[in-house]
């Protein structure tokens, strides 16, 4: 048989499906205001360029809708828009109030006010490029202002648009600008914009890219005024009795007849639209949608058990009561002895499986003839290479030469129940319930218990069929199972997946017509029959991905064991509700139209979803350009949908945000995406949608966005922090040290300013005692030794003055000083003690000492110890270096510190050199953090008699 012979004979099959889907009621789905619609006075409707439908209206301005969702633009500044046009290069939309013409480029509105007042009374598009129309004047929009294009012919009522042409109809007919106005034919008329409408009383269907069709198919009857509307795929024709649906394809124009939606008349229609298997109705009360849907019911009367489509001869069925043909009345069959279990062609002869044997008819008007194969005959398949098979009660059965022959018996199948027969081109495959599957290579029978690890005997098969080479085999409680050619591996989908549907057959949905005009991998290979209706595979596979979340989706009514099969790019399945059909193909080409995009971005306040504020770039699309975000507007909720009139329920919806995870979370037939408290970082959101019966073809474009982190959480925010810290602490502790600084040197000054008081308190108290000495020589009259006296004073004032003003002097003036201190004692004295000085020969220039701090301890040896001494006295001093400790020691042999305060002069005596030197110590133990010691040791001899005193001071060995 050539190609063409296939293609004629499919042509024929499905005119005569046709026939018995004519004159089928429709319905209409009403969108108005309860659905979101703004309002319900709409005049047209244009498809933008990312998809969005815009539809003008009369107080709501522009509308978009995206088959889903209405959103208003612009109806504070145009309410009323009578209508709306797509053009300039098909990547605008402009509008007119007569006096001002709009320009929307779904970012910014633009709004030009023709010159010398012109009053626009239409526009319209021709292949991207602007017409305008004022009153008497034709203008041509050049992008940027409107230009000069011609006059208008008189009696201008509007304009439209055929075959690449610019129409104007006037009150006298219709003109076409080429260069000019011509007069076109007579009867052609503008009918909604389209001068593709009246043509020698007939109306007409004629597409942009099929201008031939311009008078092929005259349908309707002349009328006064019709809409219509019309594309590759369907047209419109709305008269005042009557609605027309037309579909079409490269081989055929198939009309339906729709009756007006209830409580609509044609009076109330302000405008129709088609898009490809939709049909739009634009009226005062709101939108009225119309599409094919996705079952067509063929009858209803029973249950149908079988289903068989052959191309010549049509359809046919079975039910309890017999085999039907699809080419006749449904009261003409073939009756049976018993229920149809299964049906299958050979040549121009029709096999009838049924509870009561095997039976053959050559058509409706031929009795049914009985075969060889008796009892239960549960399953037929014809094969290219292997002929027609046949599983029975009584084993396996084979037409051979026109004779039925017994292949394998009950016995040697181990009496298994053979309910299913499937080949893939080499093999033939025979499944049972219980007893597994066998092969059939043409000459070897090869039994299959297991097959991968799986026990077949196990899983009771109710269904098998070819799918990509793999077997795909069905069970009522455990789910499908794909094995691959080599039978060692395997796919399982639980009856979980299946959300707990029994597996009653299989069909492929692979094209039986050439040219296959979309890409193989858009539709799914493999249906499949359960009692809760028709489910695709690939909707189970991923679902099944999605996990817990996912959900599969049925279709129609529960299908019988056996009744569904593929028919001319289309399923047929028959069950308890009879025959549908299901026009796959047509699902496919439409879903390759849609667009998916994102719609909005909203800004919640809270995790709860209070709305902070709504970011929608771009009323096209949302816009795809980078967007960078606070930290704290990390709580969004995107908007997303698949721009469809094709059942928008039906589509699924994934999304991944990369930056977060790149798993793709699964969402079902929601629209939106919220997520909660992000991290700081740059994400990107991709959405992807399907139909179930595809996999995720419907994509967008990635949406990329920063949020960015809190600026207490940046490393150079925390340096800056660390470092004006340190700063702060640097300049603290500098202004601290600088204060107590400033407080010790001023201590110190103070205590300078102390020790300098007393040394000048102590300096009067030597002057004082050396005059009185000096003044008792005078008085003596011995002028030699007050001379001598003298001398010595005047040479210890000068040591003193000169170390008075330092604060420590070397130990060397010490010494000096105390020696011409006692050498004046001495002659003041008359000799009556003698002295000596021990300077320690580790003891250099550079050690120092607080002047005068030995001198008054020596004074109160000479004046309490040794003055009162009978007898002659000794004074030893010592300066020792003991490490860093300066040691200096005066001892005399004096009376004591206990015989002296018993003397009758002491009490009244007040000691001021000796206060004066405790101060000062406790001063420098106050300005120095050494140990600075004072110790005075009363002498006894052996017989505890007070023998002198011995003052030891140890002070830090200065450096000067």
């Amino acid at each position: 048989m050539t190609a063409i012979q296939q293609k004629t004979i499919s042509l024929i099959g499905l005119f005569f499906l046709s026939l018995l889907l004519w004159g089928q009621e429709e319905e209409w789905q009403k969108i108005g205001l309860e659905e979101g619609l703004p309002t319900t006075a709409l005049n047209n409707m244009v498809q933008g360029p990312e998809g969005f439908w815009w539809i003008s209206s009369e107080g709501a301005g522009l509308i978009r809708y995206d088959g889903y969702r209405f959103e208003t633009f612009f109806n504070d500044e145009f309410p009323i828009i009578e209508k709306v046009e797509r053009s300039w290069r098909n990547e605008r939309l402009f509008w007119h109030d007569e006096t001002r013409l709009a320009e929307f480029n779904g970012i910014e509105l633009k709004v030009h006010v023709p010159q010398s007042g012109l009053k626009i009374k239409d526009l319209c598009d021709l292949d991207g490029s602007l017409y305008v129309a004022s009153e008497n004047e034709l203008l041509f929009w050049n992008g940027d202002s409107l230009l000069h294009k011609g006059e208008l012919p008189s009696g201008f009522v509007k304009l439209g648009t055929a075959a690449g042409f610019l129409f104007a109809e006037t009150d006298s007919g219709l003109y076409r600008w080429q260069q000019g106005w011509l007069k076109a034919k007579e009867g052609l008329r503008i009918i909604n914009g389209k001068a593709q409408g009246l043509w020698n009383g007939v109306a007409v269907i004629s597409p942009k890219d099929n201008p031939q069709w311009w008078s092929e198919y005259p349908v309707l009857p002349h009328q006064a005024e019709v809409f219509a509307h019309g594309n590759r795929d369907a047209s419109l024709i709305a008269q005042p009795d009557s609605l027309v649906y037309l579909f079409q394809n490269k081989h055929y124009l198939r009309p339906t007849y729709l009756d007006y939606p209830k409580g609509l008349t044609y009076e109330q229609i302000r405008n129709v639209y088609t898009l490809k298997r939709t049909a739009v109705l634009l009226t005062d009360q709101g939108l009225f949608l119309y599409q094919q849907n996705l079952q067509e019911r063929i009858r209803t009367d029973k249950e149908v058990l079988s289903v068989y489509n052959e191309p010549i001869a049509g359809l046919r069925w079975g039910d309890a009561d017999g085999l039907h043909f699809g080419t006749h009345p449904d009261a003409d069959f073939n009756r049976t002895n018993g229920i149809v279990l299964a049906l299958e062609q050979s040549g121009d002869t029709t096999f009838v499986a049924t509870e009561s044997g095997l039976y053959w008819t050559q058509g409706p008007s031929t009795a049914l003839k009985s075969t060889p194969v008796k009892g239960f005959v549960f399953s037929l398949k014809s094969t290219t290479k292997r002929g027609l098979w046949a599983a029975a009660s009584s084993g396996i059965w084979q037409l051979a030469k026109g004779e039925w022959a017994l292949v394998r018996s009950s016995e040697e199948i181990d009496f298994a129940s053979i309910f299913s027969i499937s080949t893939d081109g080499d093999n033939l495959w025979f499944a049972s319930y219980t007893n597994g599957v066998w092969s059939y290579d043409g000459a070897l029978w090869t039994h299959y218990p297991r097959i991968a690890g799986i026990a077949l005997d196990s899983i009771g098969i109710s269904a098998m069929g070819q799918y990509q080479n793999p077997l795909a085999v069905g069970t009522l409680s455990d789910g499908i199972y794909l094995f691959n050619a080599e039978g060692n591996s395997y796919s399982h989908y639980s009856v979980e997946d299946l959300d707990y549907a029994e597996v009653r057959g299989f069909a492929s949905s692979l094209p039986l017509e050439e040219p296959f005009d979309y890409p193989k991998e858009r539709i799914d290979e493999l249906w499949i029959a359960t009692n809760k209706g028709l489910l695709s595979l690939v909707d189970v596979r991923e679902s099944a991905k999605a996990g817990e979340s996912g959900r599969v989706h049925f279709f129609g009514p529960p299908v019988s064991p056996g009744s569904l099969i593929q028919s001319s790019n289309s399923l047929i399945s028959g069950g308890e509700e009879g025959l549908f059909l299901w026009r796959q193909r047509d699902w496919v080409l439409y879903q390759d139209s849609i667009n998916l995009a994102l719609l909005g971005l909203e800004i919640l306040s809270n995790p709860e979803g209070e709305t902070d504020e709504v970011l929608q770039l771009i009323p096209f699309s949302l816009g795809h350009q980078a967007k960078a975000l606070n930290h704290d507007q990390n709580y969004l909720r995107f908007r997303f949908s698949a721009r469809t009139l094709f059942y928008p329920e039906l589509v699924q919806y994934r999304y991944r945000l990369s930056g977060q995870k790149e798993d793709w979370t699964y969402i079902g037939a929601s629209r939106e995406a919220l997520f909660t408290d992000l991290k700081a970082g740059n994400y990107s959101l991709e959405v992807q949608a399907r139909y179930p019966w595809s996999t995720w073809v419907l994509k967008s474009e990635a949406l990329s966005f920063t949020i960015q982190e809190a600026i207490w959480r940046l490393w150079w925010f925390w340096t800056i922090i660390a470092l004006l810290g340190l700063g702060l602490a640097f300049l603290y502790l500098k202004d601290r040290f600088q204060r107590q600084k400033e407080r010790l040197k001023l201590e110190n000054d103070l205590l300078e300013m102390e020790r300098k008081a007393l040394r000048l308190q102590m300096n009067p108290h030597f002057i004082f005692n050396a005059l009185d000495s000096i003044s008792s020589f005078i008085f003596k009259k011995d002028p030699k030794m007050a001379v001598r006296y003298l001398n010595n004073f005047a040479k210890l004032m000068r040591l003193t003055l000169e170390s008075s003003m330092e604060h420590i002097h070397p130990v060397e003036t010490e010494v000096s000083i105390l020696k011409n201190y006692l050498e004046l004692e001495k002659l003041r004295f008359s000799d009556k003690f003698d002295y000596s000085i021990e300077v320690d020969e580790e003891l250099d220039y550079t050690i120092g000492l607080p002047p005068m701090l030995i001198q008054p301890h020596v004074e109160n040896a000479i004046l309490h110890g040794l003055k009162p001494k009978e007898g002659f006295g000794s004074l030893q001093i010592s300066f020792q270096l003991d490490g860093e400790v300066l040691t200096c020691t005066i001892e005399d042999d004096g009376i004591g510190r206990a015989k002296a305060r018993e003397l009758p002069n002491k009490k009244a005596h007040r000691s001021m050199a000796t206060q004066i030197n405790r101060d000062r110590i406790d001063l420098l133990r106050a300005s120095v953090d050494d140990l600075i010691e004072l110790k005075i040791i009363d002498k006894f001899n052996q017989l505890g008699e007070a023998c002198g005193t011995k003052v030891i001071i140890r002070l830090p060995a200065q450096e000067l």
